[in-house]
């Protein structure tokens, strides 16, 4: 197995609403030259949504991310490759405080909200959603189980991919997260393939929120901690195919490590670029602070116990690049109908008719008689053809049933005619034999009697 190369991503970098275009440009030089393959630039929207406020094309135009020199309308719909050869995407970021919200965003009650708010998500290649109390929290993570058992239609949490843990800003004034962080919360997250995520910015400027920093990642450490099987719970949603057929695994500290807002709360200063680090150095920081490996990930091989020699131990796939693979997949159309990662693809948004992708790759047709049928959802689909596959067991069951009955009241009446012929012989035998006189043994018994 060759040994790839580890790429790293800074997922969250908000843009000041002044001179956006050359903040764009400065801060792809920074992260290129530290080390970065891929920045998604972040706009972040309060409550519900609001079209004619949070739409991409207006809160990051493609005309102010990229340099002129960059041919946007060729590449692909997921994210865009600048000129440095970095991948640049496009991320939201909500903030929610009341939990009617969550149902608003999420679950939206007409068909009409829904489809605009498919159309508002679908402009953006990350979603993210940040919770500012406990029940947000409980309400959203409560949604992300659901979506994880059975997907719905009307459902909207298979778009999200990050749970962002704010900590400078909050009911605690940045010493630490505004809810606590119970381990049935992040089961249900990383059970849904959602990643939380931690900005470290704002605890490189500003003293007084090292603290809550600091306080966050204990949390989630000692949440995580408390799982048990936590390797079958990260590996979950890492399949071969999504990685070019190689053998992965997931990191073992599942905490996405972003920069965030580079403001200054004390000082109430933006310092902009220079508030950027490295990955290898965010990595030393957070490493020194809880004693693990965490940003390991370029560590593809390790010793063997005596002999010395390095067996190959797979691919480590960081964080960042498991939500970038759930939001491409989720993006150019493929939703995952299992835990072994057979997929179907999406043909349009009306229904979920899709051809079903074995594990081997291959397409094979899954309902190519009743194509004029339209179907709500994939899941009425396959139990529609579920149900026709019943219907002709049960008609076969049947008629082979009825030709058993039939067999079983044929020998039952041939076996009921000889009965009868024997009776009758034996009644005849009877008849014919003289009778027995009892007069007598009625006698020998009663002198039998007296004589006793």
């Amino acid at each position: 197995m060759s040994s790839q190369p580890q790429q790293y991503f800074d997922l969250n970098i908000p843009l000041p609403t002044s001179r956006r275009k050359h903040q764009a440009q400065m801060c792809q030089a920074r992260l290129h030259q530290l080390g970065y393959h891929g920045i998604a630039f972040c706009h972040t929207a309060f409550g519900r949504l609001k079209p004619e406020r949070d739409d991409a094309d207006k809160t990051l135009p493609w005309n102010q991310l990229l340099p002129s020199d960059a041919d946007v309308e060729s590449q692909s719909n997921f994210g865009r490759a600048n000129s440095l050869g970095m991948k640049v995407y496009r991320r939201l970021n909500i903030v929610i405080e009341e939990v009617s919200d969550v149902s608003q965003i999420l679950l939206p009650y007409t068909a009409d909200a829904q489809q605009a708010s498919r159309e508002l998500l679908q402009k953006y290649d990350i979603i993210s959603l940040q919770p500012m109390n406990e029940p947000v929290l409980q309400s959203i993570c409560e949604l992300l189980s659901q979506s994880n058992e059975a997907t719905s239609n009307n459902n909207l949490t298979n778009h999200v991919q990050i749970i962002n843990l704010e900590y400078a800003t909050g009911s605690r004034g940045g010493h630490g997260l505004p809810y606590k962080l119970r381990k049935d919360y992040v089961i249900k997250v990383l059970e849904a393939g959602v990643t939380f995520e931690l900005n470290y910015s704002t605890a490189m400027l500003d003293s007084k929120r090292r603290h809550g920093f600091l306080r966050t990642l204990v949390d989630f450490q000692s949440a995580f901690n408390g799982i048990q099987k936590k390797h079958m719970l990260l590996n979950k949603h890492i399949h071969s195919h999504q990685y070019d057929q190689t053998k992965c695994k997931s990191e073992p500290f599942p905490l996405l490590l972003s920069s965030g807002t580079r403001q200054n709360f004390t000082k109430g200063t933006d310092e902009g670029i220079m508030a950027l680090r490295s990955p290898h150095d965010v990595a030393f920081i957070v490493n020194h602070l809880l004693g693990n490996d965490v940003g390991s990930g370029d560590n593809n091989t390790s010793h063997a116990g005596g002999g010395g020699k390095r067996k190959k131990t797979g691919r480590i796939v960081s964080t960042a690049e498991k939500v970038l693979v759930k939001a491409r997949e989720h993006k150019l159309g493929m939703i995952t109908c299992n835990d072994r990662g057979t997929k179907s693809h999406i043909k349009s948004s009306k229904t979920m008719r899709a051809l079903i992708v074995d594990s081997t790759g291959h397409d094979r047709d899954g309902g190519s008689e009743d194509e004029d049928d339209p179907c709500d959802s994939l899941t009425d689909w396959l139990s529609k053809s579920i149900g026709k596959t019943q219907n002709v067991n049960e008609g076969e069951k049947s008629d082979k049933l009825d030709r058993e009955t039939k067999i079983d009241l044929r020998s039952l009446l041939a076996s009921k005619k000889v009965r009868e012929e024997a009776s009758s012989k034996v009644n005849d035998n009877k008849r014919k034999e003289p009778p027995t006189d009892t007069t007598d043994e009625g006698g020998d018994l009663e002198d039998g009697f007296i004589a006793l």
